[in-house]
């Protein structure tokens, strides 16, 4: 794998292979600031392969692949010191063809089917409306000890744990940030509950970027679940939403978590035609 070192090396590439191949099919789109940002901390590589490139995003534990091919031609991906994450997105009616050639392909190299998401948005206004009635759970919890903090930096990387920890999300699931991007992150984006004797039960993580909160994860511990807390916690992150004036929020959900899609529905979100396709690739 080579590091790219300039915004005008990765522009180069991508106009070699359009010279090169025809009707190239990407799996996923980046923003240009993403790009370059990614690009300036080192974390951006790729590989040239049949057919086209892979262009491999450093994402700390896992290297997330972003593919740039003919996928009638025999491309490769090879294992790295790093599992290997390839997300497709798609809408429902493009299931068959190349997205279909692609995942062949994958299987093909290797590469393990680990679920498929579909994607979720809602306007925090309504879905704090229909949580209020959960704003109950929080005075019930608070006369009990429980409060709901925000977290500050030192914390950050104890609440991203224990929500990896909870299985609602793997670790390819959570976007990777600098400490740096950490801390500049709105003021409430790690949000948690502690008892009366100040320890974590409860924890959620949502982020704001574009003007569009991404909710990541929010997860209770073991031994605290069946108390309201989940509830509790809900109705404060969209409370928090709501002072923040946000009018989008969006997030992904396993197909095959039944419970959660009835719960996300209930809330008020709306299910949109927006699904990934998730493959995995362990180390070499």
């Amino acid at each position: 794998m080579k590091i790219l070192e300039t915004f005008d090396e990765y522009t180069g590439i991508i106009k070699e292979c359009k010279s090169v191949h025809r009707n190239l099919f990407s799996n996923i789109y980046f923003m240009s600031d993403d790009i370059k940002n990614y690009i300036e901390l080192g974390r951006l590589g790729y590989e040239k392969t049949e057919g086209g490139v892979i262009f491999f995003w450093d994402e700390e534990l896992f290297y997330r692949a972003c593919l740039y091919v003919n996928e009638k031609e025999k491309f490769i991906i090879r294992p790295q010191n790093k599992k290997i994450l390839v997300r497709n997105i798609y809408k429902k009616e493009e299931t068959e063809g190349r997205l279909q050639c692609i995942g062949q392909r994958l299987e093909e190299l290797g590469f393990q089917k680990a679920g498929t998401t579909i994607g979720i948005q809602g306007d925090p206004r309504k879905i704090y409306q229909r949580c209020e009635p959960m704003g109950k759970y929080a005075a019930v919890l608070e006369k009990k000890g429980y409060q709901c903090k925000e977290a500050d930096f030192s914390m950050f990387q104890e609440i991203e744990t224990m929500i990896l920890d909870s299985g609602i999300i793997k670790d390819y699931q959570m976007d990777y940030r600098t400490d740096e991007e950490k801390k500049k992150l709105e003021k409430g984006s790690y949000l948690y509950l502690t008892n009366k004797d100040g320890q974590i039960c409860a924890a959620s993580l949502c982020v704001i970027k574009r003007g569009i909160a991404k909710v990541e994860g929010i997860a209770v511990k073991e031994d605290y679940k069946g108390r309201g807390l989940a509830p509790s916690l809900t109705y404060e992150r969209f409370r928090w939403m709501r002072d923040k004036k946000i009018r989008l929020v969006q997030g992904w959900i396993l197909t095959s978590n039944v419970p959660s899609l009835r719960y996300h529905q209930s809330l008020g979100y709306e299910f949109i035609n927006k699904y990934a396709d998730e493959w995995i690739l362990g180390t070499q």
